[in-house]
């Protein structure tokens, strides 16, 4: 069953297709049914999840998949290596403010990761407080942290970027797109893109 926003569920099948299912483990940080990366490999492929999201009402929608646990509360750098299972193969990051500085602090090494990114050009991450106009980190930022933890870059779609485990070698690659969706962050006065 289809859950994704834009096309992610085909685009993480044909990955893990190349790469294979390694431990069947994954977990959805900022976990919602709508709108999901993950629920098609809990509903269709039988993999086990850990879903955490800090609002009651998703983590209450998230009860009926089959092979989850689900933690409601909200995730931070200080949290995310006791929340993360060490056995992870597939990690998604969507929760509209430190995804990069959660991927960041993960010192796991899963095989491949989906992190939401917002829609800036050039290098930017926000910093605290986050809100709609103020969140999360561009792609070029998302790369530039993902090539330093050992991943490679494979593409986006109009929001998420992929990330495969360099010694994984993965040959796929998501179509180009023209344009990210999503809001313009408004840089903070002290803030610096490049």
């Amino acid at each position: 069953m289809k859950r994704s926003q834009f096309g992610e569920d085909a685009h993480i099948r044909a990955v893990l297709d190349e790469i294979g299912d390694g431990s069947k483990v994954l977990c959805d940080i900022g976990a919602r049914l709508t709108y999901s990366n993950t629920a098609h490999l809990l509903e269709d492929y039988g993999w086990h999840g850990v879903l955490i999201d800090r609002s009651e009402q998703a983590c209450a929608d998230l009860k009926h998949l089959p092979n989850s646990t689900v933690i409601c509360e909200a995730v931070t750098v200080e949290s995310v290596n006791k929340l993360v299972p060490a056995v992870t193969s597939f990690l998604s990051i969507d929760v509209d403010g430190p995804d990069w500085y959660l991927f960041a602090a993960l010192g796991h090494r899963v095989e491949f990761v989906v992190i939401e990114t917002n829609p800036l050009d050039g290098f930017f991450v926000a910093a605290p407080p986050f809100d709609k106009a103020n969140y999360g980190a561009s792609v070029e930022a998302m790369v530039w942290l993902g090539e330093r933890k050992g991943y490679d870059y494979i593409g986006r779609t109009a929001v998420n970027a992929f990330f495969v485990r360099k010694d994984l070698q993965c040959t796929y690659r998501l179509p180009p797109i023209d344009r990210h969706s999503g809001i313009i962050p408004k840089l903070p006065r002290n803030a610096c893109a490049s």
